[in-house]
């Protein structure tokens, strides 16, 4: 059991590391033998990152913060929050509604007066209903985020897939022209070499393997690597199209 306990401690503790929470000298193992000091400690870094508290469901929403956080645990580019602490409960949830309402579409089912008399009467019902409501539409703003991130990264793939595919594509015309080229040369040079010497002479024959020569190494030589480059961007274009068929990255170490 204990190996279970401190997996799952483990994972709740790589939670607050995401979150930025500072963990000085607490481990799994701590939390799970419960070394009290060290809990505490946890508990009260916990407490002053986040420094939102609801603990009745009902009464702890008439001050407005923990509206806000809500918004700004999801949009923190919606609204200061920080700014906000200076601010009375009314002004809190008005700005809550009113940025919820504009930005997400969230509508307004009370008043920012009628929603604190609801906490403090501890109307359940006021309460939950305005909460289950930025649940509902929090979540699927989430969702369309998230779908967002994948189609722009998916599109990233494809513009830099099409990018590299053009310059292969390039090369390839390059080493075509370069082909057709040579084979021209090399034809008219075999004509020359399979010709009579007595027709054209020892001179022509040797300045003809000058040329061949020359073309061997100033010429072919170079194209070998310029080849090669191609065959290597043939095999990545191969790779990028199976990334953008999976829609995630192949793993280069496999």
């Amino acid at each position: 059991m204990r190996a279970h306990f401190m997996e799952n401690v483990s994972k709740a503790l790589t939670v607050l590391k995401e979150r930025n929470i500072h963990l000085e000298n607490i481990g799994a193992s701590d939390i799970v033998d419960g070394n009290a000091n060290l809990i505490l400690g946890l508990i009260w870094t916990i407490m002053l990152h986040f420094q939102v508290h609801v603990d009745n469901f009902t009464t702890d929403w008439k001050d407005g913060l923990s509206l806000c956080a809500l918004l700004h645990r999801h949009r923190p580019d919606l609204l200061d929050f920080d700014s906000l602490l200076a601010h009375c409960p009314l002004s809190r949830i008005t700005t809550a509604f009113t940025v919820a309402g504009t930005s997400l579409q969230i509508p307004v089912l009370v008043e920012p007066s009628e929603f604190i008399a609801c906490c403090c009467s501890c109307d359940e019902r006021c309460v939950i209903a305005v909460i289950a409501t930025w649940y509902e539409f929090l979540n699927q703003d989430r969702a369309t985020k998230k779908s967002g991130d994948r189609l722009s990264a998916v599109l990233a793939k494809a513009m830099d897939a099409n990018k590299k595919l053009a310059t292969y594509l390039h090369r390839v015309a390059r080493a075509k022209t370069w082909l057709k080229k040579s084979q021209e040369f090399l034809n008219r040079q075999i004509e020359v070499l399979e010709s009579p010497r007595q027709q054209i002479g020892q001179g022509r024959v040797d300045e003809t393997l000058r040329s061949l020569r020359h073309w061997y190494s100033e010429d072919k030589r170079p194209q070998i690597a310029h080849m090669n480059q191609i065959e290597f961007e043939a095999f990545l274009n191969k790779e990028y199209d199976c990334e953008l068929a999976v829609g995630c990255p192949l793993s280069r170490g496999a």
